[in-house]
């Protein structure tokens, strides 16, 4: 049972992140393609009629086969109709087309051979080998919309929250939410025997309710990459819209998601010390699918916000730990490890000695209790109560949760700073105990001055 007591219970991201949520900044609804413009009664032709069996499409191993017939390509895949049915399958599931839409695949096919073996390396559990090839794809399909750029901002984002480089996996977060589809299944081959390739394609990378990722907080390590989020993307057109998952999002979730970005750039401009002002939070009467802003603006809050919006913030955040107290099945874990974080930041910071031990409690609790559900947060809150003691003199302490942090994630990006702060708040103890007089043996007399 996940007990839940609170009181006293990288790299830099391309610029490609415009694009990425070109979908929801210029508005476009996430799952409606692109409208067309009517052609004129001159230009009117008669509708596409040409198609083939899909018996005649081969798939690559372990995709199952359609029924229906083959009647589109595109840089999303291939469609297949069955009567009123109508399937996409993404270029990673596809080895060659039919005769009849050769000439329309050629110009996909090398993209089809490229995401076809960086899903396989993933399923493997290869993320070095995987990762490079999934740059690749999305230098081409960031800023479209359908079934291909859905696996490949996956797969990426899968990659990059492996090796907690969270900046970076803004951006690939952004477009698969951009690109209007739910995240694909990836399934491990045969040969995972160690169930390597199991832990890395379980988690959950998008929650379809608030449109967050689980294992990407508003929560970050002050770094340079941080500039590529802070920075607000421009509103461009989508190209190529070809979303085919119509019970996705609406216009409605557009605008939720366009306020994530906007409340994460806030974020990121908040841990590279500027000050900001807040919106106002999304109303409760807004309707549920603004939940998730309204977690992620209550965290910022809490950190950044007037008085008002700082007290307002730690009841809202209060509020999910009570109610997890009363039922652990109130929220996933990742949110309690959001609320968590974030109230005890706000604890931390503060000046009051007990406000600032009450932050160490509930911090400690996200590695203590929900390492798991949150690694990153877990490896974060080890780190922030790090520093703590070491401004509050206890580098004993500080260290233990230095080796702590580098036993459960030698690879955090908070790790490098708490131990380069416990390093010179080390040596600069020991250059004050040198420059102290030393006292004479007892029975000696001290020199004359």
């Amino acid at each position: 049972m996940r007990s839940t007591t609170s009181n006293p219970r990288s790299r830099p991201m391309p610029m490609l992140v415009a694009c990425a949520v070109v979908a929801l900044c210029a508005g476009v609804a996430l799952a409606q393609p692109a409208a067309t413009p009517p052609a004129s009664p001159a230009t009117q032709t008669a509708p596409q009629t040409k198609k083939a069996p899909a018996t005649e499409l081969v798939l690559r191993a372990g995709v199952p086969v359609q029924p229906g017939d083959v009647v589109e390509v595109s840089d999303q895949g291939v469609r297949i109709a069955d009567g009123s049915r109508s399937t996409w399958l993404s270029w990673d599931q596809v080895r060659s087309v039919p005769q009849a839409f050769a000439a329309e695949a050629q110009a996909h096919m090398q993209t089809a051979d490229l995401a076809w073996r960086a899903r396989t390396r993933l399923a493997r559990a290869d993320i070095a080998g995987a990762e490079p090839l999934f740059e690749q794809l999305f230098a081409k399909t960031v800023g479209t919309r359908g079934k291909t750029s859905a696996m490949v901002a996956a797969g990426l984002l899968r990659c990059r929250l492996h090796r907690q480089a969270q900046v970076a996996s803004v951006e690939a977060w952004l477009a698969l939410v951009a690109s209007g589809e739910n995240p694909p299944l990836f399934m491990p081959l045969r040969e995972d025997r160690t169930g390597a390739a199991r832990s890395i394609l379980d988690k959950p990378l998008l929650d379809r309710e608030t449109l967050l990722c689980p294992d990407l907080p508003p929560l970050w390590v002050p770094g340079v990459g941080l500039r590529t989020i802070a920075m607000r993307p421009e509103p461009a057109q989508a190209a190529g819209a070809t979303s085919t998952d119509a019970g996705f999002a609406s216009d409605r979730r557009a605008v939720v998601a366009r306020t994530l970005v906007e409340l994460y750039a806030l974020s990121a401009r908040i841990a590279m010390g500027e000050n900001v002002t807040l919106p106002a939070r999304p109303a409760s009467d807004a309707g549920p699918e603004f939940a998730g802003a309204r977690l992620v603006w209550d965290i910022i809050a809490v950190q950044a916000g007037t008085p008002e919006q700082r007290s307002a913030a730690r009841v809202h955040l209060q509020s999910i730990l009570d109610q997890i107290d009363e039922d652990e099945a109130a929220f996933p874990g990742w949110i309690e490890a959001w609320a968590r974080t974030g109230l005890a930041r706000s604890y931390l910071a503060s000046t009051n000695p007990e406000e600032k031990a009450q932050g160490i409690a509930i911090a400690l609790g996200v590695p203590a209790l929900l390492a798991d559900d949150s690694p990153f947060l877990a490896g974060l809150c080890l780190a922030d109560v790090g520093l703590v003691r070491v401004a509050q003199g206890n580098l004993a302490s500080a260290k233990v949760l230095r080796d702590e942090l580098r036993r459960i994630a030698p690879t955090h990006p908070a790790l490098a700073g708490l131990e380069a702060t416990i390093a010179a708040s080390a040596e600069a103890a020991m250059n004050a105990s040198a420059a102290q007089p030393t006292a004479p043996p007892p029975g000696e007399a001290s020199p004359p001055p």
